[in-house]
């Protein structure tokens, strides 16, 4: 036990092959011994082996007393349990180690009994993710926080006596819902220990909303695609369809189910594709935004106005496009309504221009009739200073004849009138003017 020969423990005391960590509790016993206090005594401890490493032995000391023939002395058993107390060091850090790793680990754990699956324990995860206390936990079953939609199943689980993996909801302590991926096993009897369930328990909540959002936004993005009032396509890097959307199909009068997977040259042309749009298609593949507008016979009785935009979609982390999303927007109505009010346009300015020349003919006549009045009114002035002359002639003709006075049957004198024509020569003056 010792590794030591007789003569080397012979004649030593007790306390010289004694762990240093126990001579103080030996003296004590051996003193005990010597006053007659204690009979009998019995302990593990540690001695040193020759080499100075310790030695656990098992020691039960026996006081025999003094015959006729014999001093009194004490009387020790030992036997060697070093290897037990190294199996129970172990065995002890393991238990230090499991305890360590349930206590600390950042997800839930939790130990249940085999019948009514209440807890027995619950480390400080779990109970963060429920919000109960380790008394209030040891107090419920697995059954009483869980949530209400999935007791049935979780109920199921129980009288089935399933096992494993599977994703539930918890209903927390302050009523809120925890999502949760739960996986379950069993664990046997031992000797010293009955059966018992544990569990691992991961909160998920987190990853549940993302997930639900990511659905959202999908729903989101496909009810955009397929609702939008332009012709929506992706494009491979191949240049073949990926996905269209109804607006595409009306436009090439071809299903979805058809459209997938042929070339951009079987629905456009060939002559199209090479001169006009591959060549825009391989700047959007170089990472460009790309538009342009076309006129097209292609899809639609008689030509249609496109206006097309590309963008490229970067789906991994290559630094060339994916795909391309190509939106198309049929403007064919727009350039007829934009050429017709281009043409009324012109046509306004040429009945302008039109107004405007009746308008300075109108004045150029103005500005000639206004001296041609003033010529005409002279004219007829001066006609009118003539013939006044000539009536004038002829009165001073008449004076020198001898005067006949007449009578007109009223009985007044009658003296001719003169010309009404004269009248307005005299009251206008000799140039027609006031």
């Amino acid at each position: 036990m010792l590794d030591r020969a007789e003569d080397e423990i012979v004649g030593h005391t007790a306390m010289e092959i004694t762990h240093a960590d126990e001579r103080s509790e030996t003296e004590n016993v051996v003193a005990n011994f010597r006053i007659g206090s204690q009979q009998e005594y019995h302990v593990e401890k540690r001695y040193l082996k020759k080499d100075g490493s310790p030695v656990w032995l098992n020691v039960t000391t026996t006081s025999v007393p003094a015959t006729e023939t014999s001093e009194p002395f004490l009387q020790a058993i030992y036997i060697n349990i070093s290897d037990r107390k190294r199996a129970e060091a172990a065995l002890r850090a393991s238990e230090e180690r499991w305890r360590a790793m349930f206590e600390t680990a950042p997800v839930g754990i939790t130990v249940l009994d085999t019948e009514r699956r209440a807890y027995l324990a619950a480390n400080a995860a779990f109970q963060r993710i429920t919000g109960y206390t380790g008394d209030e936990l040891r107090q419920l079953t697995a059954l009483d926080v869980t949530h209400e939609d999935d007791r049935a199943a979780a109920q199921k689980r129980l009288d089935t006596g399933t096992i494993g993996g599977q994703q539930k909801r918890y209903r927390r302590k302050d009523g809120g819902a925890i999502w949760a991926d739960v996986s379950t096993f069993a664990v046997p009897a031992a000797d010293n220990t009955p059966a018992f369930l544990g569990a691992v328990i991961v909160d998920i909540t987190d990853r549940k909303r993302a997930e639900d959002a990511l659905r959202r936004s999908e729903a989101y993005l496909n009810k955009v695609f397929e609702t939008m009032p332009d012709g929506v396509a992706i494009i491979g890097g191949d240049y073949r369809y990926e996905r269209v959307n109804p607006v595409y199909e009306d436009r090439t009068g071809l299903s979805c189910e058809q459209i997938i997977g042929m070339h951009i040259a079987d629905i456009n042309g060939v002559e199209a594709f090479n001169e006009v749009i591959k060549p825009q298609l391989d700047r959007c593949f170089a990472g460009e935004n790309v538009s342009y507008a076309r006129w097209s016979t292609r899809f639609a009785p008689g030509e249609r106005y496109h206006s097309i935009t590309y963008a490229p979609l970067f789906v991994s982390e290559s630094r060339r496009p994916d795909a391309v999303l190509a939106i198309t927007r049929d403007l064919t109505e727009f350039m007829q309504a934009s050429e017709a009010l281009q043409q009324a346009q012109a046509d306004l300015a040429r009945l302008n221009r039109v107004m405007l020349l009746d308008e300075m003919a109108a004045s150029i006549a103005h500005e000639v009739n206004q001296p041609i009045a003033a010529v005409i009114t002279n004219a007829s002035a001066g006609f009118a200073l003539a013939r006044r002359a000539s009536a004038g002639s002829r009165r001073n003709a008449a004076d020198a004849r001898p005067y006949r006075p007449g009578r007109h049957s009223s009985g007044r004198s009658h003296w001719p009138h003169p010309c009404p024509c004269e009248e307005n020569a005299a009251a206008s003056g000799p140039l027609g003017h006031q």
